[in-house]
């Protein structure tokens, strides 16, 4: 079961932390094409429906997983995208995107051959200082996260073709202090934007870890989505 909560925001708020600014990492991460995609699968009628809602889940679930194996937390969801933040071993988002790619790759193959529909997502990274903050009543609250990472992993991914990963200079300038990391990337046709081409990692110096979970407490969770516990 997904985290109702980013654990970042529940333990700030556990601790009566309502504000604050954090250096990290941003993954954007978003699923290409993804109207073709539904409407592919909807001309099958409600077989098609059922089997697209299957085909998104398992993506979401993917990525979803590994954020979470590498210590990442789901910053938010718009649409078929996802945010991810890297607080903690922030250089560990390039493992992540690489992550992603390939297992997506692989559960795509199946995909096609069943449907012939091309399944591939676009990523975006950016690093630098993050706001982040915790709003609302007592019993009605909400948070945000804003800045540029926020913003240029957006860019980054919209500028980015499926299949690939487009980092921005911000990133690629913290990223290269990390000697266990060896990156191949060329310019993009956007300024400050640049296309990995290449990605070798010292796995032994990282790995994943098994995602278990932790529990949230409903006294805590029922603040910031009120609304669907009624």
């Amino acid at each position: 079961m997904h985290k109702l909560l980013p654990g970042f925001i529940y333990q700030n708020f556990l601790e009566n932390k309502f504000n604050g600014k954090v250096s990290a990492s941003v993954l954007f991460v978003d699923i290409a094409n993804s109207t073709y995609i539904t409407d592919s699968y909807l001309q099958y009628g409600n077989k098609g429906a059922e089997e697209l809602s299957i085909v998104f889940n398992e993506i979401f679930d993917v990525i979803i997983e590994i954020i979470y194996s590498y210590k990442g937390f789901i910053a938010g969801f718009a649409g078929d995208s996802v945010t991810a933040v890297f607080e903690k071993n922030p250089e560990k988002s390039i493992i992540v995107a690489d992550s992603i790619q390939k297992r997506i790759k692989a559960k795509a193959e199946n995909i096609e051959k069943q449907f012939a529909i091309p399944i591939k997502v676009k990523i975006g990274l950016s690093y630098g200082l993050i706001e982040w903050g915790i709003l609302g009543t007592d019993n009605r609250k909400t948070y945000f996260f804003k800045g540029e990472p926020i913003d240029n992993s957006s860019l980054a991914e919209r500028n980015c073709a499926p299949d690939n990963i487009v980092i921005d200079n911000n990133y690629r300038e913290f990223i290269s202090k990390y000697k266990n990391f060896h990156l191949k990337y060329h310019e993009h046709n956007k300024k400050e934007l640049f296309d990995v081409t290449n990605i070798q990692i010292d796995k032994k110096m990282y790995f994943a870890e098994k995602h278990c979970g932790i529990s949230q407490d409903f006294s805590v969770v029922k603040n910031f989505f009120s609304e669907s516990f009624k």
